[in-house]
């Protein structure tokens, strides 16, 4: 019996410092790998432009603020957010072929009962994203609002649905 509990403890411990490797990034030797650099590359840009697509849901609209590509879809989600909100609202905003992680962005909706909703949208990465209630039957007007990180403010106006 004491013969297979030190065997346990020698095969725990190797498990643990060949994961920790794994895990710190190196390789089964001990090996640490580099990352690899980001280059400039025109296909890069176009791969993280072609990431606008990548979000299922309804484009609602590109819109053209100023210097800036604004992405903005709405996706049906009150099936899998059983505890309220039917919508997320997704914006992406690209200038220059390249996407803005660090913009500030709020959505402000003027629902069809004339009552007024206002959220920062949270970054998700390439996308930026808030839940809404937009069950109610008419059109919704939405404000996207959004500062950059010089802090120049941009906005646009569209109606939902």
């Amino acid at each position: 019996m004491k013969n297979i509990v030190v065997l346990f403890l020698q095969i725990t411990i190797v498990f643990l410092i060949v994961t920790s490797n794994v895990v710190a990034g190196g390789n089964h030797a001990g090996e640490t790998r580099k990352k690899p650099h980001k280059v400039f590359s025109p296909t890069l840009l176009h791969t993280e432009k072609e990431n606008v697509n990548s979000i299922k849901g309804k484009l609602l609209n590109t819109l053209y603020i100023d210097d800036y590509e604004v992405s903005v879809k709405v996706v049906d989600v009150k099936e899998s957010v059983p505890d309220g909100g039917s919508h997320n609202i997704l914006v992406n905003i690209i200038r220059d072929d390249r996407i803005q992680r660090s913009a500030v962005v709020i959505v402000d909706i003027l629902f069809p009962d004339n009552t007024r909703k206002s959220k920062e949208l949270m970054n998700l990465g390439d996308w930026y994203l808030a839940g809404y209630d937009l069950g109610q039957t008419g059109k919704h007007q939405l404000k996207i609002s959004f500062k950059n990180k010089n802090g120049s403010g941009h906005s646009a106006d569209l109606v939902y649905p």
